[in-house]
């Protein structure tokens, strides 16, 4: 057998997908009926060619909503996915 034969790809076993939480500084004024909605989306990602395409991803998104006044440091609740792809 080559080594071209012997080549084989495979999905990463590094893959992982998180529930994590990112802190936020708000300082505003606003009636309580009032909503804040903040939402944050990332996205990297990496292709090369050595015999095939190979890949991986990494991707954080945040989404939150804030009624009425806020000052401070509050959490934003979202995902992390590293290791996602084909090495």
């Amino acid at each position: 057998m080559t080594e071209i034969e012997e080549f084989t790809i495979k999905k990463s076993n590094a893959y992982s997908k998180s529930q994590i939480e990112v802190p936020i500084y708000l300082s505003y004024e606003a009636d309580y009926d009032n909503t804040l909605s903040i939402s944050c989306y990332l996205r990297g990602s990496n292709e090369w060619h050595v015999l095939g395409w190979q890949w991986d991803l990494y991707e954080e998104m945040f989404e939150n909503d804030f009624k009425g006044s806020k000052n401070g440091t509050y959490l934003m609740e979202g995902f992390l996915t590293a290791g996602d792809g084909i090495y």
